[in-house]
């Protein structure tokens, strides 16, 4: 999370990913072997802190500037979304005097419905302990987002080329709560940095929309999962550095 916020200082502060990657890894640098002195650097440190905070970050900062620019941005449910998600930018809004807003109006806000698939979700949920042979009960709460930050996406064009920009991004946090503590945590980020898009849409006879969209790219992943039960506690985090993504949507 202190990765996410030292990319988010940067990446508002109008700096490129690939910049606001290097400040997130220079201060965490700093931090590993200038203010932790009496420990032996973490290389775990230096790779989880850089490539997950960037991966969080970037995620945060396009989740943040969709519900500033959706057609909705005024409503109360997107303000609390948009700082919940990039408080950063309302730090800089509040010191410069709506900076960021100058952003947006150079052509660098832009969203549609189509962009953003985003639920929040509860219920109950029933786990196995194989341990104990028994089944327990508890409350699952949770919220998933998924971001296309693409110009076009979803609507009708046909369109066949490689964006070096940010073109996906994914959030998701669910927690099971029982009556005596939270029972387990699983966190998840997203970021497909470039991709080739080719999507094909049009209007059929009907008035529907049909044809399909297709990305291929590289992304960037983090995972987070925590177990405190009764009879254990644990948890396990992955960084997926980089790697392959594939996503088809078919209409």
């Amino acid at each position: 999370m202190s990765g996410s916020y030292y990319y988010l200082i940067a990446r508002n502060n109008d700096m490129s990913r690939i910049e606001s990657f290097l400040w997130a890894s220079v201060v965490s640098s700093i931090h590993e072997f200038l203010i932790e002195l009496p420990e032996v650097a973490s290389i775990n440190d230096l790779i989880t802190t850089p490539v997950a905070g960037s991966t969080i970050g970037e995620a945060m900062y396009e989740f943040g500037r969709y519900f500033r620019c959706a057609k909705n941005k005024k409503l109360l449910t997107h303000k609390i979304m948009s700082v919940i998600m990039d408080p950063v930018a309302l730090v800089n809004d509040w010191i410069w005097h709506g900076i960021n807003t100058g952003f947006f109006e150079q052509g660098r806000c832009y969203s549609s419905p189509l962009q953003g698939e985003f639920n929040i979700f509860s219920g109950i949920s029933s786990m196995y302990r194989d341990n104990t042979s028994r089944f327990k009960t508890g409350f699952d709460v949770g919220f998933h987002g998924k971001l296309y930050p693409l110009p076009d996406y979803g609507q009708e064009s046909n369109i066949a080329r490689f964006f070096g920009n940010t073109v996906m991004t994914e959030l998701g946090l669910e927690a099971i709560v029982t009556d005596t503590s939270i029972d387990s945590v699983r966190f998840f980020a997203k970021t497909v940095w470039a991709a080739y898009h080719r999507q094909n849409i049009t209007r059929a006879l009907a008035g529907d929309s049909v044809g399909y969209s297709v990305l291929a790219g590289l992304a960037s992943a983090f995972e987070h999962t925590q177990y405190k039960t009764d009879e254990f506690e644990d948890w396990i985090g992955a960084v997926h550095v980089l790697g392959p993504s594939t996503e088809l949507a078919l209409l």
